[in-house]
């Protein structure tokens, strides 16, 4: 059985979606813990998490594209 590629794609978002929610609540407390979110240093150390996370999330969308269109 042939599956719809939209329903593929809604189903690989929504994964993302919570994974990007569990990445938010991990990076708040982690910054809240450090101490971070209230230095002077807080936006370079803002600015280098959200680039490691997309960093992260870009692997992971190339996976997940890779798995839903049969690793082509």
């Amino acid at each position: 059985m042939a599956r719809n590629p939209a329903i593929t794609q809604i189903y690989i978002l929504e994964e993302q979606i919570k994974q990007l929610q569990d990445t938010v609540k991990v990076l708040k407390k982690g910054l809240q813990d450090s101490g971070a979110s209230k230095g002077p240093a807080r936006k370079g150390i803002k600015e280098s998490i959200k680039q490691d996370v997309e960093r992260q999330l870009a692997r992971r969308r190339i996976k997940q594209m890779k798995k839903a269109t049969g690793g082509r």
